[in-house]
């Protein structure tokens, strides 16, 4: 069976990952599915929201759940990207890799798919700009978080 085309959008909160994704769906002539690394981690936190609404019984420390949950989480995306691609179905991969251990695993893990790995950036200003227009995203997060950049 012949895999399916990654295209790989890597940037920083806000950058138009999203925007760029929603117009590679609609241009109709190559089928993609898009895989948002934040629709994994909404859908997880409504789970635990609304299976566990009361609060913790201890005092938690957010670094230390962070390091729990972000490694699972990003096993289970990439392990469905993975699969898709196997299926035969192109998709567009929406996420940061903000640091040399997240993209080792993308390499290590993709390195035989058909991929385009794409960095999406954009000013200062319009990232500012576009987290005030979602409403639900901290100003300057876009500008905090850096994501790696391929290597040649």
């Amino acid at each position: 069976m012949k895999q399916g085309i990654l295209v790989y959008l890597n940037g920083t909160s806000s950058s138009g990952k999203t925007s760029i994704s929603t117009e590679l769906i609609n241009q109709k002539e190559i089928p993609f599915y898009h895989l948002s690394i934040d629709d994994f981690f909404n859908n997880y936190n409504d789970f635990i929201n609304n299976k566990f609404p009361d609060e913790p019984t201890r005092e938690i420390d957010h670094q230390v759940v962070s390091q729990i949950l972000d490694d699972s989480i990003f096993s289970v995306y990439h392990s469905t990207i993975k699969l898709l691609s196997e299926l035969g179905f192109n998709v567009i991969v929406d996420t940061v890799i903000d640091n040399d251990k997240r993209f080792n695993e993308f390499l290590d893990q993709f390195f035989d798919q058909p991929t385009l790995f794409i960095g999406v950036i954009c000013s200062k200003e319009e990232l500012i700009r576009r987290e005030q227009a979602r409403g639900d995203r901290q100003i300057g997060l876009g500008r905090v978080c850096k994501p790696k950049r391929a290597r040649p």
